[in-house]
């Protein structure tokens, strides 16, 4: 799991959307156009509420090390 190479255990947060990406791969999608497409169709927005767009999900990654 990817959390158990952090400091800490996952949020409410990040858990809904693990389990949504797993849905989300498990249902096909490969690019991240579909994948950000599809969190949004979700409703599971950023942590701000915002809608996610390609650049704000990469930024997502790369700030919480995934």
């Amino acid at each position: 799991m990817i959390w158990q190479t952090r400091a800490r255990v996952p949020d409410g947060f990040e858990t809904s959307l693990v389990a949504a990406l797993e849905e989300i791969f498990e249902q096909g999608a490969e690019e991240l156009e579909q994948i950000v497409s599809a969190l949004n169709q979700r409703r599971l927005f950023d942590r701000s509420g915002q809608p996610w767009n390609e650049a704000t999900f990469r930024e997502f990654l790369h700030v919480n090390g995934f």
